[in-house]
């Protein structure tokens, strides 16, 4: 799944991995994903939803077959 997850991140448009990466891997803020690089917060906002709904599409297939992790109340 970690080099499937990578091979789909290489293929988003640049701005779309760029804010996907800075917000999900280094925990920045809209707001500051959006000063870093020059763009609005809509901008910064945009990208991420285009870039979780292109993720969410492209592994869909992959996620099926992976066990869903279950709650400590579920066991």
């Amino acid at each position: 799944l970690d080099q499937v997850l990578r091979r789909e991140l290489v293929k988003l448009p640049e701005r779309q991995r760029t804010v996907l990466m800075l917000h999900g891997v280094r925990g920045m803020r809209q707001p500051e994903i959006a000063e870093a690089l020059g763009i609005s917060v809509d901008a910064v906002k945009m990208s991420l939803f285009h870039a979780r709904e292109k993720m969410r599409s492209r592994l869909a297939h992959y996620m099926e077959r992976v066990p869903a992790k279950r709650h400590r109340h579920e066991r």
